[in-house]
């Protein structure tokens, strides 16, 4: 009697413990043949005039390959990578694709100022659009075609002219008069503030101060500011979940970039997907609209206001319309700028990088709790910046207390506080965890220092197959010893340079990317961020809730570009003496 493949569901049915043991026996079998026959494979071939191939690190799951081990904990797994590695580059093998991970200053430079003939981001673009925006794979030629005149809107309307001083200015505006009323200082959550409504700051004895998280909260106040200013007033009054939505999307970012399908028991990746539907409604929701809007029919009197649609919004409409394309084919090209413009600080679009757009609003909160951990630091702080940042309380009128009065002057702390800004790297470097992504387009080679490789290894030129990709996990860089000692500690002062005046030198991190996809709106996002830290650190006076564990680091778990907090750090509210 034999044995037959038709038989083997029957077979394990009358057998479960000697087939199971079968099945695991077989499956170690190929875990570890592929694993011999991957190392194998991973030394570097010769390929002519000096050159040779990137080592392949070697795995054990056929056709996987790295892939559940890098999304398990990226952070780590490239750190590790890095370290085992005397050079600047190894091979991964991710879903049957081989990616080209680059780690020191020589190399990134070299791949960032390659032309897109030779490394092309644009070829990646619609896949990120299908997977992380949602957008209908049907729709690869509407979108693909108008890519570019959506880019010149954005850099005529953002990056040029009047229309970068009216944002700088507008958004100076909102955070001289919303950050001193971020705390409403009421139990009610008719008499709060939208942003203090989601998680409910508890009112203490004496009615002067708060105890809330201070993560959320700035994430959300500084969510409730930037938002408006494209979308108007009318959009998050009738949408008040959409932020928090927004964020739920952001967490599971990384997830959904993967494609993997929504039925799949991963929290992160199902909570992603069904925000993304609820998302994708409510921007289409907003494009009808708009539509009404400017067909002159009446949107219903919640939507009557819509003249302070910002002029980026109303041209991307515009372009759509043009292209005869109906609101809920539009809302995934919506998705992703607002996610830019909203949860970045560099107002990149979209296909400049896909570091996925350093999170502002999280960025802004670490680098509050970096500077409040430190009493020293913030005094110093505190000190540079008041020059530069006016606060004064205004006489009470009829007996009822007034907020105070905010002036903030936006150029002169980025020109003229060198350890604010210096902060303000040290906790980019820190915190962030961007990447770069490119498709090779065709052969070339890229060459190392020697100054660079490890245990004083000779540096070598490598060959990289068009086809492939290049992957840049600049945080790997950013917290590698040897361009930054003792990298886990925090700080600034490795980047001001002494002098009269003293001067700030980024060295080798390289928040913004560089070459041809350099960030062009990494001026406004920086000043964006240290204006919001300024007025808040000036106005109010934060404390750690519970004495005893004082300013305790969170810890941190992988977000889309910014580390996230694990736990909220619970905070202690209150308006400072002026």
């Amino acid at each position: 009697m034999g044995f037959h493949i038709q038989d083997l569901p029957s077979h394990i049915a009358l057998n479960p413990s000697r087939s199971l043991s079968a099945v695991l026996l077989a499956f170690a079998l190929i875990a570890l043949t592929t694993r011999v026959l991957s190392g194998l494979a991973s030394k570097s071939d010769a390929k002519g005039n000096g050159a040779k191939t990137v080592p392949m690190l070697p795995y054990w799951l056929p056709g996987l390959g790295h892939v559940i081990s890098f999304m398990a904990n990226q952070k780590n797994f490239m750190a590790k990578a890095r370290d085992d590695t005397e050079h600047g580059v190894i091979g991964l093998n991710l879903g049957g694709r081989t990616f080209n991970v680059i780690f020191t200053p020589t190399l990134i430079k070299s791949i960032l100022q390659q032309r897109p003939a030779v490394t092309d981001f644009d070829s990646v673009v619609w896949g990120i659009m299908v997977t992380v925006f949602g957008a209908p794979s049907r729709l690869q030629s509407a979108y693909s075609n108008r890519f570019q005149e959506f880019h010149d809107i954005y850099n005529s309307t953002l990056l040029r002219g009047p229309h970068l001083t009216e944002m700088l200015a507008e958004t100076t505006r909102r955070m001289n008069e919303h950050i001193p009323n971020m705390i409403s200082f009421v139990d009610s959550p008719v008499d709060q503030a939208l942003w203090e409504r989601v998680h409910g700051p508890v009112l203490l004895a004496g009615g002067e101060t708060v105890e809330v998280g201070l993560f959320a909260l700035l994430r959300d106040f500084l969510g409730h500011l930037s938002t408006p200013a494209t979308m108007g007033q009318a959009f998050l009054q009738n949408n008040p979940h959409f932020l928090q939505d927004l964020w739920i999307f952001d967490y599971g970012l990384h997830w959904l970039s993967t494609g993997l399908p929504r039925w799949l028991p991963i929290p992160r990746l199902t909570r992603a997907h069904l925000a993304r539907e609820r998302l994708l409604d409510t921007l289409a929701a907003w494009h009808r609209v708009m539509d009404k809007t400017v067909e002159g029919v009446d949107p219903g009197f919640e939507w009557r206001d819509m003249d302070d649609v910002s002029e980026l919004m109303k041209r991307r409409h515009q372009k759509w319309r043009e292209m005869g394309l109906p609101p809920r084919d539009r809302a995934s090209g919506e998705l992703g700028q607002i996610w830019a413009y909203v949860l970045t600080p560099r107002s990149c679009r979209v296909a400049d990088e896909t570091r996925m757009n350093v999170n502002a609003n999280l960025l802004c909160g670490w680098l509050v709790f970096r500077i409040l951990s430190d009493p020293d630091l913030l005094s110093r702080i505190l000190a540079e910046i008041a020059p530069h940042v006016s606060a004064s309380q205004p006489p009470a009128i009829l007996g009822m207390a007034s907020p105070p009065r905010l002036q903030i002057s936006t150029v002169q702390l980025t020109t003229q506080c060198p350890l604010f800004k210096a902060c303000y790297l040290e906790t980019l470097r820190l915190d962030s965890a961007p990447v770069s992504i490119r498709r090779v387009q065709k052969d070339f080679t890229i060459s190392e220092s020697a100054a660079e490789t490890r245990n004083d290894a000779p540096p070598a030129t490598y060959h990289l197959e068009g086809g492939s990709f290049v992957h840049i996990p600049y945080d790997a860089h950013q917290s590698d010893p040897r361009f930054f000692p003792d990298p886990e500690a925090f700080k600034p002062e490795r980047f001001i340079v002494p002098g009269n005046p003293p001067t700030i030198d980024a060295g080798t991190l390289r928040p913004y990317g560089g070459g041809h996809s350099m960030c062009k709106g990494r001026v406004f996002a920086e000043r964006e961020c240290l204006a919001f830290v300024a007025g808040v650190l000036t106005i109010w006076d934060i404390s750690p809730a519970d004495e005893r564990k004082g300013w305790a680091h969170p810890g941190n778990s992988q977000g889309s570009g910014v580390t996230l907090p694990t736990r909220d750090v619970r905070v202690r509210i209150k308006r400072r003496t002026l």
